[in-house]
């Protein structure tokens, strides 16, 4: 794969998403509790997560086609994640319902000075999914397929189902896991967390980290830093990009996931890397502006008005 890119035609979709979608209870905070203490929370809300799930959103928003494949419980929290889904658009005939199941729920406590958020993720009672548990022809049907390795078996089997129809396969690496190295190996692009980088090559040399990664598999490679932005690798060029600063910073819940899905838009425009990651980081601030991971994610037409503002002609 070389950007910039000929999406394959004839398919259903334009982005499918196999991997995590959960139901965040997001509480802000004037501080962490200390052990044995109770805070009260100043808000409290439900929100859509999961890197996957809320990817997702952020191409339906932008009037991208689609498609979640992959699980849930029958709990309330299942059924919270599939009308989400459901009011953003995003297509669920490749979803799975697991009867008498728990779905995945993170309690998500933000810090009201920092918007910085401190995550206690549960994956429920959602064992590990094979492929032959899932919908893996949905792989099939996309330009892209986004993964993140939560259920790793199944992202490989999609991943090589993805590539056999023609389509690109674009990993966000959060952790290191079991099958990691398989995944990037059937990845196009792959741009993954600090922690990623840091436990896959031992350092923070972020261009050393970003070719190794290349070498693994990717044709273009990237990763983020959070408050210090994001670094990538377009073919023999490394560049750094800083953090947008927004205000008022309320919350960075999902900024990771947005960026992932801003990402997916970018790369069906068809531009190069560094301009996809610039985008991307863009649409990942302007989220922070609103509490939880969903509710901030900008239109396509709000965000290169956002980087216009600042200098940068995406229309």
């Amino acid at each position: 794969m070389r950007l910039p890119w000929a999406p394959p035609r004839g398919k259903e979709f334009d982005v499918v998403g196999m991997g995590c979608a959960a139901m965040d209870v997001v509480a802000v905070v004037e501080r962490l509790p200390a052990a044995d203490e109770k805070v009260h929370a100043l808000a409290m809300e439900r929100h859509g997560g999961g890197p996957v799930g809320t990817a997702l959103t952020v191409c339906a928003r932008m009037g991208l086609r689609a498609a979640f494949a992959g699980q849930v419980g029958d709990d309330f929290a299942g059924q919270f994640i599939i009308d989400e889904f459901k009011r953003e658009g995003v297509d669920l005939r490749g979803e799975v319902v697991h009867r008498h199941t728990q779905s995945q729920i993170s309690l998500v406590l933000v810090d009201r000075a920092t918007g910085k958020r401190t995550v206690i993720s549960g994956r429920g009672e959602l064992a590990d999914a094979l492929c032959d548990r899932l919908r893996h022809e949905m792989a099939r049907k996309g330009k892209i397929l986004h993964v993140d390795g939560y259920d790793m078996d199944a992202a490989i089997c999609f991943a090589d189902e993805c590539k056999g129809a023609g389509g690109t396969v674009v990993y966000d690496a959060g952790s290191v896991k079991d099958g990691s190295l398989e995944l990037l190996a059937r990845a196009d692009v792959a741009v993954v967390s600090r922690v990623f980088a840091e436990k896959m090559f031992g350092h923070g040399d972020w261009e050393a980290a970003c070719r190794g990664l290349t070498e693994l598999g990717p044709s273009y490679a990237g990763v983020t830093l959070g408050e210090r932005g994001a670094v990538g690798l377009d073919g023999e060029e490394f560049f750094e990009l800083p953090a947008f600063k927004v205000e008022p910073l309320v919350d960075t819940t999902g900024a990771g996931d947005v960026f992932h899905g801003a990402l997916d838009v970018a790369v069906l425009k068809g531009w190069d890397f560094k301009k996809c990651m610039t985008f991307a980081s863009a649409v990942a601030a302007m989220k922070c502006r609103s509490l939880g991971g969903r509710d901030g994610i900008p239109t396509f037409a709000e965000a290169t008005a956002f980087l216009a503002e600042r200098g940068f002609n995406f229309a």
